[in-house]
């Protein structure tokens, strides 16, 4: 098998297992690496672009729980509990991932107990992330994550309009509604004078101190 091309600062113990056992594979935006429910592999990790995962509720609502980018690591409930994908994780663009099966990385988990450490390092960080978007879900309104969403992405823009970076759908997903809910907050804002929408998501800032007032 040839080696995996790492093109990002990896620590260097998954480094090293990239090129052992590391089963490189390109997904193009919106195609999955795995879906809730499915038999777990192994690990993912990135190595290009990004990737958003998700779970779905009995309600049949969507929420994203995190994102990974290059250098992010996907599947470590499962490699530990032995279950399945407790969620699904599709490309948010186009992307670069490798897998680094299951049995394989196992024994070298019980040859190297500071791999252990280093994926229940990156495990804790993530249950950390996990906790801070349900107090913002819990805490903000829909208009107040949506504000926030709007803020950061007009700030990195550097002029004076903003994109939503992904479909309503999937914003939806990533502020924890449904789609209904982000057409009416958007067309508010619009109606108030904070925003002009140019169409396909794209939006002129009209009111800036308005949306970083709603933003808080």
């Amino acid at each position: 098998m040839p080696p995996v091309p790492v093109k990002t600062p990896l620590p260097p113990p998954i480094a090293d297992l990239l090129q052992a056992i590391g089963r490189r594979r390109r997904y193009q935006r919106g195609s999955f690496l795995f879906h809730a429910g499915d038999e777990a592999l192994g690990i993912h990790v990135v190595l290009e672009g990004r990737i958003r995962v998700r779970r779905s509720a009995p309600s049949g609502r969507t929420v994203v729980v995190h994102h990974e980018t290059a250098g992010g690591i996907l599947g470590e409930i499962p490699l530990f509990d032995g279950r399945r994908y407790p969620a699904t994780a599709q490309a948010a663009e186009p992307s670069v991932c490798a897998l680094l099966p299951r049995q394989p990385l196992l024994r070298r988990l019980e040859d190297d107990p500071s791999l252990a450490r280093f994926f229940l390092t990156r495990l804790a960080g993530r249950l950390r992330e996990v906790i801070g978007r349900l107090d913002s879900m819990a805490t903000r309104s829909v208009a107040q994550r949506l504000a926030r969403h709007l803020l950061a992405r007009w700030r990195a823009s550097g002029s004076t309009r903003v994109s939503l970076g992904m479909t309503q759908e999937e914003l939806a997903e990533e502020l924890g509604t449904v789609r209904e809910v982000i057409v009416r907050e958007l067309r508010l804002l619009c109606r108030a004078g904070v925003l002009t929408s140019l169409g396909h998501g794209l939006y002129e800032v009209q009111d800036g101190r308005t949306l970083r007032a709603l933003a808080e």
